[in-house]
């Protein structure tokens, strides 16, 4: 997990837990650590620690103080607490402590307890969702289990924010489907509707604002195709308060819907190439970076509405979307287009003429590639959130 995705579980766990917490740190009292005879508030002072020091993203002293905290002689609500924060610890990671889905996945099954409080259990049960829904090192993606947990994180009982992350982790799973939970759009945009709340952490909001958008643009099982709904959807996740991949991944999105047109959408080459460019950046990830280099290679390739088609450009693009690391459809469209671009040099057309047969051709493949790369983005998006 890179530091970008380290921040936004931050944002989605580490502060929201910190608000709940059962000891506060602003209520944090000055009670000596050397007078162990009153054992719940040396025990309960030990969890503070590790909360202060985790809040100042000093995770090694707060990995000892919890550790401290995490004894049998403890209140059980204090043991619980100080599991939830290390398997946070474990599951974030940082520069002095390794990330490790395993300790993590173990501590908050310990923390996920009867005898634990409420916002302790749905908070673990959040993130076992999570660890399970991508799978980590040696533990297997299973959308089956992560829908169990994120069903039981889904309770009235849970604060808002880890009631709504957990509808978003629901809608997901059920946008992709597969390895043991049926694919169902129209559950998807059920739990997609819930987690777009206003009182939802921002970053749980343009996700699901994205999920809906890749709904409505695919339409199918249940749901209509609305292009409309879906650019309305695309436009509110690509906002600045979004974190980078959500934006990049709604960019690439409305690229390709002016890249089509159609279904209420006025086909604008120009809107398109803007949304690419945009998307063609480093910090999208290797994969969303070389769909808008695919997306900027075809309207080269193509040209018109208000674009010059320019055979070069469009190998440029072509070439730096056949990346080893970009999605296999990727890789075999640019191939494919690079070939042709190579024939059609070869036989005079240079940088201006493309035969109507080619641009048939083309722009038939355009309304399958739409689809593939909404699906190819969300089917990543399940791996690597």
């Amino acid at each position: 997990m890179n530091n970008t995705q380290g921040t936004l579980m931050k944002n989605k766990i580490v502060i929201i837990l910190s608000l709940i917490g059962a000891f506060p740190l602003s209520a944090l009292q000055s009670t000596s650590t050397n007078n162990p005879d009153n054992t719940e508030i040396f025990f309960e002072e030990q969890l503070n620690l590790g909360k202060m020091h985790q809040e100042d993203e000093e995770l090694e002293q707060a990995r000892s103080f919890y550790n401290q905290a995490n004894n049998p002689d403890a209140p059980v609500a204090v043991q619980r607490e100080a599991q939830l924060w290390l398997g946070e610890i474990y599951y974030l990671g940082d520069n002095d402590i390794a990330q490790d889905p395993d300790q993590a996945c173990n501590f908050f099954n310990q923390a996920n307890n009867l005898d634990a409080p409420i916002w302790v259990q749905r908070s673990a049960q959040l993130r076992l969702g999570h660890i399970y829904s991508t799978g980590e090192n040696d533990i297997a993606q299973d959308l089956a289990r992560a829908e169990y947990f994120f069903e039981q994180a889904n309770n009235p009982d849970a604060l808002i924010e880890v009631q709504t992350a957990a509808q978003l982790g629901l809608g997901e799973i059920y946008l992709v489907g597969g390895n043991g939970v049926n694919q169902n759009l129209a559950r998807a945009k059920n739990f997609y509707n819930q987690a777009n709340n206003p009182d939802a952490l921002t970053e749980v909001q343009r996700k699901a604002q994205l999920g809906l958008g890749h709904i409505y643009r695919t339409g199918d099982n249940g749901v209509t195709q609305d292009v409309v709904q879906a650019e309305d959807f695309y436009n509110q996740a690509n906002s600045p308060d979004a974190s980078i991949k959500v934006r990049r991944a709604a960019q690439v999105s409305l690229g390709v819907i002016y890249l089509a047109g159609g279904n209420g959408i006025a086909k604008d080459f120009v809107r398109a190439r803007k949304f690419f460019n945009q998307a063609n950046n480093s910090d999208a990830g290797v994969r969303l970076q070389s769909e808008a280099q695919w997306g900027l290679g075809f309207i080269y390739f193509i040209g018109g509405d208000g674009v010059e088609k320019n055979f070069e450009r469009a190998r440029d693009f072509f070439n730096q979307a056949n990346n080893p690391n970009a999605a296999d459809w990727v890789q075999s469209v640019a191939q494919r287009r690079l070939a042709e671009i190579d024939v059609l040099i070869g036989k005079g057309f240079g940088m201006s003429k493309l035969s109507l047969a080619q641009e048939k051709i083309g722009l038939g493949l355009l309304g399958a590639l739409v689809i593939i790369i909404a699906i190819g983005y969300i089917s990543y998006r399940m791996r690597n959130s």
